[in-house]
């Protein structure tokens, strides 16, 4: 039977390699310690991995409003 995760040390900081749905995720558990790292892995597959946030990009309407602006900003000084 394969075990539920596997820890590995990375430079300093341990990571996980875990399976889940069939696919292999591989996160960062942020500890230099194996066996905090252990309890931080054993907290994901009970309470659920945690999510990075990632920034929103802006859509390119908005982007063009403010480069419409600025760029009036510019003519009205000259």
């Amino acid at each position: 039977m394969a075990r539920d995760f596997y820890l590995f040390k990375k430079k300093r900081f341990f990571y996980a390699e875990l399976r889940v749905n069939n696919s292999r995720i591989v996160k960062s558990t942020k500890t230099k310690n194996r066996d905090a790292a252990a309890v931080i892995v054993g907290r994901w597959l009970t309470e659920g991995i945690p999510v990075h946030k990632t920034k929103t990009k802006k859509p390119p309407l908005e982007l063009l409003d403010f480069i419409s602006v600025t760029a009036g900003r510019k003519s009205n000084r000259a």
